[in-house]
């Protein structure tokens, strides 16, 4: 008889990891898609752009940190960064010219 409980028990167990499992794949399956849907395509549509000169310690992090990108985190904007530069390392070379997203009043005035 006390094998029979412990068989139950077990059971149970399993039952509930599986719908613990069931649910943080499901949690993980909606992240993944509110992540694409909230990205934007850079490559067909590219922000306009302006060109800073990268200081000792600059970073595309860094840079993304400081030429936000509205709709896309500070990683996506450093990817970006990474990308229109053809640069390797997030690491940039002092002294190097780097392209980063213009923000809005420096666009409108760059086109003046």
């Amino acid at each position: 008889m006390i094998g029979t409980h412990e068989c139950g028990r077990s059971k149970r167990r399993s039952a509930r990891a599986s719908r613990i499992e069931i649910f943080v794949l499901a949690a993980a399956l909606v992240a993944v898609v509110a992540a694409a849907a909230c990205t934007v395509d850079v490559e067909s549509d590219p922000p306009a752009t302006m060109t800073v000169k990268a200081h000792q310690g600059d970073t595309a992090w860094s840079l993304a940190k400081a030429h936000p990108v509205d709709g896309l985190s500070t990683a996506q904007t450093a990817a970006m960064i990474i990308r229109i530069n053809d640069v390797v390392a997030s690491r940039l070379p002092a002294g190097q010219s780097i392209r980063v997203p213009a923000q809005a009043d420096q666009t409108v005035y760059a086109m003046r």
